[in-house]
C-alpha cells in the first residue's frame, strides 16, 4: 500500500485519494499457474489488511451477482452486442433480478420466479405494481 502519493501526478483529478493499493493474487488450477496483480486507489486512511477485507467483500457481492445474472437470465449466453443494446439489457436484467429476488410470494429459484414471471401475467403484475 502506498500512502505517500507526492510523486503522483495529476493527482488532483483523483479527489480525496489516500492510497494506492496492490495486490498480487495466485491461483493453482492443477498444473496451471495464474498470477496477477491489480490496483485500486482508496480514499480511506486505513490499515491495509482492512482494505484488504473491503476488497474481498466487494467482490464477493460482484462475482454472486453475475453468477445470478448468468444462471437466473444467461447472461454469458445472450446474442445482444451491438450499439447501446448490450447496456439496457444489462439494466433491465438487474431491474428484474432486483424485483425477484425481493419477491416473498414464490419460494422458488429466481429462474422459477422468472419463469413464472413469463407465464403468469397476475403475478408480473403483483411484481410491477410492487414499483409503484
Amino acid at each position: 500500500m502506498i500512502q505517500d502519493l507526492e510523486w503522483l501526478e495529476c493527482k488532483e483529478k483523483w479527489r480525496d485519494i489516500k492510497c494506492i493499493v496492490r495486490i498480487s493474487s495466485k491461483r493453482e488450477l492443477g498444473p496451471k499457474v495464474e498470477q496477477e496483480e491489480r490496483y485500486f486507489i482508496s480514499t480511506l486512511q486505513t490499515p491495509a489488511e482492512d482494505l484488504l477485507k473491503r476488497i474481498r467483500r466487494h467482490w464477493a457481492i460482484e462475482n454472486n451477482l453475475h453468477w445470478c445474472l448468468d444462471v437466473g437470465f444467461r447472461e454469458d449466453q445472450s446474442r445482444v452486442r451491438t450499439g447501446n443494446t448490450p447496456k439496457n439489457f444489462s439494466i433491465l436484467r438487474k431491474w428484474a433480478l432486483n424485483l425477484l429476488t425481493q419477491d416473498q410470494t414464490h419460494k422458488v429459484g429466481l429462474e422459477s420466479k422468472r419463469n413464472q414471471a413469463g407465464w403468469d401475467a397476475t403475478y408480473l403484475s403483483s411484481l410491477l405494481l410492487k414499483l409503484i
